[in-house]
């Protein structure tokens, strides 16, 4: 549901309440892409807040920092720059 629903509301509801497990720590990465600031500024805090850092592969945690540096908002930025890596 966190994929493919079209409703962003949705999207950040379900990301807002999901548990952080191996399952969905690859779902709730791939939020940090999504189309919607609001949805991607969540994942980054949903990811601070409930995913150890040593539980993300060195790639992951690449990628991650990478795509936060180069987001199109700054907001996103400045949501996970408590995030240490």
């Amino acid at each position: 549901m966190l994929e493919y629903d079209l409703s962003a509301d949705v999207r950040r509801a379900v990301l807002s309440s999901v548990a952080a497990t191996t399952r969905t720590v690859v779902v709730i990465l791939e939020r940090t892409r999504d189309v919607k600031d609001a949805v991607r500024r969540l994942a980054y805090k949903v990811i601070a807040d409930k995913i150890h850092v040593r539980a993300l592969t060195i790639a992951q945690r690449v990628r991650l920092l990478r795509q936060g540096l180069n987001d199109r908002t700054g907001k996103t930025y400045l949501s996970h720059a408590d995030f240490h890596l």
